[in-house]
Parts: structure tokens; C-alpha cells; sequence
């Protein structure tokens, strides 16, 4: 039997923290002068915290009732979908008049850290606007990073990652462990916005760069036309962002609590010698066949830039890779199924399950060249046994199945298989800006019809819920007693 006053209550709380949220841009629109702007906003966080209130006051008597599993994973989907309509109601409720599907589509790319946009003129609206998407980014990127460590970490091919993740953070209870998260992800944001902004950058776009590439999104604030700007200190200062966001946050918490001796860890090592790898072979590679005549320093961090943000699913290479031609482009958009770490706020298949696969495939062969030999993958201390292989064969089995569904969906708006499963694939990954020859500017997002739009959003809430959760309620099983 579900219990929904728990799952309401908590979702209430959300609700909440959402709309006082919006305290923010409703101040810095009102001292800019854009009384409009933050009326809208302010009309939105009442909404939002009337709804938020509403539904704790209703359910309080539920509030010391644990959750089950199945109320886990209701509450996950209701408050990605609930959610991203409150954190929608700014720009339904703003004066630029942008479409109801827009507003969605931007707050559920926010939200979910997937980083495309169809408002492709951001530059010309408030401070304030900007700012709402950057804290939509950051609350979107720890929502995440909860529901992986401590709701979703039975499907994470179930105890050895649980082990790996949860035992990085142990001794707190859950609201000291949320302390921790925030307090870290607020830190790396206030020295990302200081080393930004000391080169030249206006406040609110260095806030912009930081949270774009702390949680692994895309809202890429163009800043080419402004020739005083350092953007060499930023480039770096984002790609150690990038970085830091692909790692999983139990082991930044351990990293702080215990020192560097915590980057032993077999899911971190694999994790940065393939970002290294890549970065120093794309190096080589621009160098020698760049036609421009830039430095070697400049050519690793341009291949550091890129590598960093197509792994860890941010899209930051989105332009920039045509004069290099098609190969850099495929291995890019290779390196975009790899996501960071488990436990972080990239997207993409993510790292343990790649280690997993060579594991197993190492095992394979190990029986096949030794037939008397014993030979057991074991992960984070753990054997891989049935269960994990199980859940990982399931996992890609969802993966494969929903892409191919919403992009049979996509054909009915008209758009070509190929494409549109390269679109869905893109989105799946929460990569943005669809690469290759799948790549669309915003004016071109913004385009699309609302059927395609709603594919490409389901799509994004999907991968925040790691697939399976979304197959389940579909059984009749999770809804008997």
C-alpha cells in the first residue's frame, strides 16, 4: 500500500525551498529596475509557496512515516514533474511573453541539468531571469545527487555502488549529509564566480558560467563579443568545475573530511585517466591539424575544454569542433555516453557501469584462456554477482527501448529516424545541444513543435530517474497492495 501523505509532504517541503528561492531574482530584478520581471516572479513564489504549504499543513501527521520503496520512486517522478511546473511559472508569468510549452521545456532543461535551450536570446532579458536558471541548475544538480545516493541506490546495479556512494558519507544522518552537499556545491560556486569575475566578468554571467558547468548543464552565456574578458583563467575555471561535477559527491564530502588519501578509489581513477587520456590525445590531434596558428597551451586547453564537458555530459563543445573535422566530432560524441561518477550531476551511462562491463568482459575471457581458473570481478569490495549483472542488463535494456520508442514518437512530428534518435539519445545522455549531425542552434530548438518538445522533455526527466523507476509504474504490480 503507498502512502501518499508522505510523499505529498515531502514534496510540499520542495515546493517551499523552490519558491523562496525566488526571493533572489524577485530582489535583483526590483534594485535593476524591472519591476514587471519581479512582479511576475513574486506572484509565482506565492503560487508556489501557497501549493508548498498547502500540501506539509495537510500531511504533517504523516511526517515521521518512512518511506518504502515504491514511495520512493513516486516521489522522485512527482517532484521532477510538480517541480518543474512551479519552477516554470516565472516565465509563464513574465512579461516577455514566451509560449507556455518554452517555459516548460526551459525549466525542465534546468532542472534536469540537460542545458538546451529554445529562449535563445537570453542576453536581452533580466538579470534576474538569468539568475532563475542558474539557481534552477544548482537545486536541480543536488535533488539529483540525493535521490542517487539515498533513494535510487538499490537500482544502481544494486550493493556494491550502494556501498561505494553511501559509506563515503557515513555517520550522518540524512539532513547532516544534505548539509554537507550544499554547503560544498555553494563553496564551489562562490570560487568559481570570484575567479570568473576577477577577469572582467559581470557578476551575473560569471554565476552563469559556475553553475553551468558545476552541474554539468548548458546554459552558455555568450561572451565572444566582449574582447576584455580573460577567458583563458575562465576556460580553466570551468573545466575544474566540469570536473569536480562529474565526481561523485560522497567522494568530495570524503575528500574534505579526510583528505586527498580519499582519491583512491577505483571509480575516480578511471573517471580522471580517461579525461586526461582523451585531453592530451585531442591535443596532439588539434595540433596537428588545426588550421590556425595557436600555442600548445592553447591546444590543451581547448582539448581539455572539450573532452571535460563531453564527458561529464555539459556541452560546452556544442560549437567550436568544425574546423577539425568529422573524427573529433565522433569521438566526442562517444565520449558523451560516459557520464562522470556515480552520485554526480552528469548525465550518460556513467563511469562504474563502463568499469562493470570491463569486468565482466575481462571474466569472459579469463574462463575462456583459463578453463581451470577461478576468476570473480569484485567492485567497491563486492562481487558482481547475478543481481549486479542483471541490473545492468536491464538498465541498458530500458535505455535502448525508451530511445527507440520516443524516437518512433518523434517520426510522427515529422522528423527523420536517424535524426530524431540521435536527438533522443542526445537528450537521454542530458547532453544539451544535439552534436554532430544532430546539432541545433536555439532559434532551431525553439522551432520544434510541441510535440517534439514534450518527447525531448520526457526524455530529460527519464534519465534523472535512471529509466527503470519509469517502467515500474506502468506495472500493475507497483500499484497493488
Amino acid at each position: 500500500m503507498i502512502l501518499y501523505g508522505k510523499v505529498f509532504h515531502i514534496i510540499g517541503i520542495l515546493f517551499f525551498v523552490l519558491s523562496s528561492l525566488m526571493l533572489i531574482p524577485i530582489s535583483v530584478d526590483f534594485c535593476c529596475g524591472h519591476f514587471a520581471v519581479a512582479a511576475g516572479f513574486m506572484l509565482s513564489g506565492l503560487f508556489g509557496g501557497f501549493v508548498g504549504g498547502l500540501l506539509y499543513l495537510s500531511t504533517k501527521s504523516e511526517a515521521n512515516v518512512s518511506l518504502n520503496t515504491k514511495e520512493k520512486i513516486l516521489l522522485v517522478l512527482l517532484a521532477w514533474i510538480l517541480l518543474s511546473i512551479a519552477a516554470a511559472m516565472p516565465f509563464i508569468t513574465s512579461p516577455f511573453q514566451i509560449p507556455w510549452i518554452d517555459c516548460l521545456y526551459e525549466a525542465i532543461s534546468a532542472l534536469t541539468t540537460t542545458g538546451t535551450s529554445s529562449v535563445y536570446d537570453i542576453k536581452n532579458y533580466s538579470a534576474g531571469f538569468i539568475l532563475w536558471h542558474s539557481i534552477l541548475q544548482m537545486f536541480g544538480g543536488v535533488c539529483f545527487i540525493v535521490s542517487c545516493l539515498y533513494v535510487f541506490a538499490k537500482f544502481k546495479s544494486t550493493y556494491a555502488i550502494k556501498m561505494e556512494n553511501i559509506t563515503l558519507v557515513k555517520g550522518d544522518n540524512f539532513y547532516e549529509r544534505l548539509k554537507k552537499i550544499i554547503k560544498i556545491y555553494l563553496g564551489l560556486i562562490f570560487l568559481g564566480v570570484f575567479l570568473i569575475a576577477g577577469v572582467g566578468f559581470p557578476v551575473v554571467d560569471a554565476i552563469y558560467y559556475a553553475t553551468s558547468a558545476l552541474s554539468s548543464s548548458n546554459f552558455y552565456v555568450d561572451a565572444s563579443s566582449s574582447s576584455i574578458y580573460s577567458m583563458h583563467l575562465a576556460n580553466w575555471t570551468m573545466v575544474l568545475l566540469m570536473f569536480i561535477g562529474g565526481c561523485s559527491i560522497g567522494l568530495i564530502v570524503d575528500v574534505v573530511q579526510n583528505g586527498f588519501v580519499a582519491l583512491n578509489n577505483r571509480q575516480f581513477i578511471c573517471y580522471g585517466s580517461i579525461l586526461l587520456a582523451g585531453a592530451i590525445l585531442l591535443a596532439v590531434y588539434i595540433g596537428c591539424t588545426s588550421p590556425f596558428e595557436v600555442g600548445p597551451l592553447e591546444n590543451l586547453e581547448k582539448a581539455f575544454m572539450l573532452m571535460v564537458s563531453s564527458v561529464t555530459n555539459t556541452g560546452m563543445n556544442s560549437t567550436g569542433t568544425v574546423a577539425f573535422g568529422n573524427f573529433m566530432d565522433t569521438i566526442l560524441y562517444i565520449m558523451n555516453f560516459c557520464g562522470g561518477c556515480s552520485g554526480s550531476c552528469t548525465g550518460g551511462i556513467k563511469i562504474f557501469r563502463i568499469i562493470m562491463i570491463f569486468l565482466l568482459i575481462k571474466s569472459y575471457f579469463m574462463r575462456l584462456t583459463k578453463t581451470n581458473a577461478i576468476y570473480i570481478p569484485t567492485y567497491a569490495g563486492k562481487r558482481l554477482g547475478d543481481v549486479e549483472i542483471t541490473s545492468l542488463f536491464i538498465y541498458f535494456l530500458c535505455y535502448a527501448m525508451l530511445a527507440i520508442i520516443l524516437s518512433l514518437l518523434m517520426c510522427c512530428g515529422e522528423v527523420e529516424f536517424g535524426k530524431a534518435i540521435g536527438m533522443v539519445i542526445t537528450t537521454m545522455n542530458n547532453n544539451g545541444p544535439f552534436l554532430g549531425t544532430h546539432m541545433a542552434t536555439h532559434p532551431e530548438i525553439a522551432a520544434f513543435s510541441p510535440l517534439i518538445k514534450s518527447i525531448l522533455m520526457l526524455a530529460m526527466i527519464a534519465s534523472r530517474v535512471e529509466f527503470l523507476p519509469l517502467f515500474l509504474i506502468f506495472m500493475k504490480s507497483f500499484w497493488s497492495k
